[in-house]
C-alpha cells in the first residue's frame, strides 16, 4: 500500500457487514410458504395430483391394503378401509418419514426427521438446530472452489488491512461486495446432498448475509472472524411441484398436500442457520 492511500484510509468499524443477498430475510408471503390455499379440484386439475400415495387416499380418507397369505388371489385385489381424518394425515407423515429414506439414508437423516416432526407440531414456528449449524460451517470451510466465498473475502481483506494503523480500509468493504455479487452462495446442491438429508432439508438457501464481526491484528499476525447468516423456508411452492423430480415422486406430492390442502394448511417455516469462521495468518512481506 502506498503512503498516499495510508494517509487517505479510514478504519473500519466492526462489526460490519460485508454482503447481504437481494431475497430478504424474513419473507413470509413467498410462494413456498403459502399453506392452506388449494382446494381439492384445484389440486387435482391444476396440479394433477389425483393419486397422492399408493396405500392412502386422503381424498376419501382410505387406507389401501393388498390381501396376503393363501386367500390373496381370492380376495378383492385391494382391500378399502375407513380412517378418520386424524389418523389419515399422522400416517401421511408417517409415509413422509418413511419415503425420504432414498435421500437421506446416511449423513443427516436426523435432521430431516426432526424438521419433519416440526413442520407436523411446530405450526410455523423459526427452525433451528445446532446440526444444522455444523453443517453450515462444513459447507463454508470445505468449498475450495475459485469462487468460494470464503476465499474471497479473505484475500480481499487481507490485500486491505492497514498495518500501520492496525486496521481495516473502509474503502475494501467496496471491493469484497463487488466481488461477491459473481460468487456461488453457500448451498447444500452438492451430490452427497442427494443422499446425505441435506438436500431435502435445506438444499438452495433463500437468503445469506456475510459480516465481519472481528479483525484482530498483532505482531505482524492476523485473525479474522466472519460470520455467516442463512435462512431457507421449509415448503414448496406452486413450480416445485410442477417439476419431474417432485410431481413423480410421492414424497413430495405428500408434503405438498400436507402443506397447501385447504382441508390440512401444515405450516411451512423459516430454517435459520448460522456459522461463525475464524481465519489466522501472518502478514506477507510483500504487504
Amino acid at each position: 500500500m502506498s503512503d498516499t492511500q495510508q494517509a487517505s484510509s479510514t478504519a473500519l468499524s466492526l462489526p460490519h457487514n460485508l454482503f447481504t443477498s437481494q431475497k430478504r430475510f424474513d419473507k413470509p408471503n413467498a410462494n413456498d410458504m403459502q399453506c392452506g390455499d388449494l382446494s381439492e379440484r384445484e389440486l387435482k386439475e391444476r396440479y394433477g395430483l389425483k393419486n397422492i400415495s399408493e396405500t392412502l387416499d386422503p381424498w376419501t380418507d382410505t387406507r389401501l391394503r393388498y390381501p396376503v397369505g393363501n386367500y390373496a388371489f381370492a380376495a378383492p385385489a385391494i382391500i378399502k378401509e375407513k380412517i378418520d381424518r386424524q389418523k389419515m394425515t399422522a400416517m401421511l407423515f408417517d409415509e413422509m418419514r418413511t419415503l425420504s429414506r432414498a435421500v437421506s439414508f446416511f449423513g443427516y437423516r436426523e435432521l430431516f426427521l426432526r424438521m419433519v416432526n416440526h413442520f407436523q407440531t411446530g405450526n410455523g414456528a423459526v427452525f433451528r438446530d445446532p446440526t444444522l449449524d455444523f453443517a453450515y460451517k462444513q459447507q463454508i470451510i470445505n468449498d475450495t472452489s475459485k469462487d468460494s466465498t470464503l476465499k474471497i473475502i479473505k484475500d480481499e481483506i487481507i490485500n486491505n488491512i492497514d498495518w500501520e494503523g492496525e486496521c481495516f480500509n473502509k474503502e475494501g468493504v467496496g471491493l469484497i461486495s463487488n466481488s461477491l455479487k459473481d460468487t456461488r452462495l453457500p448451498k447444500f446442491d452438492r451430490w452427497k446432498d442427494g443422499i446425505n438429508g441435506l438436500g431435502i432439508s435445506v438444499h438452495d438457501v433463500y437468503a445469506t448475509k456475510i459480516t465481519l464481526f472481528s479483525l484482530e491484528l498483532k505482531r505482524n499476525k492476523y485473525t479474522i472472524k466472519i460470520h455467516y447468516q442463512g435462512q431457507d423456508h421449509f415448503g414448496l411452492d406452486n413450480q416445485d411441484i410442477m417439476k419431474k423430480i417432485f410431481h413423480n415422486v410421492p414424497l413430495f406430492r405428500i408434503w405438498f398436500l400436507l402443506q397447501r390442502w385447504d382441508k390440512l394448511g401444515f405450516k411451512p417455516f423459516m430454517v435459520n442457520m448460522e456459522a461463525m469462521i475464524e481465519i489466522k495468518g501472518e502478514r506477507s512481506r510483500n504487504a
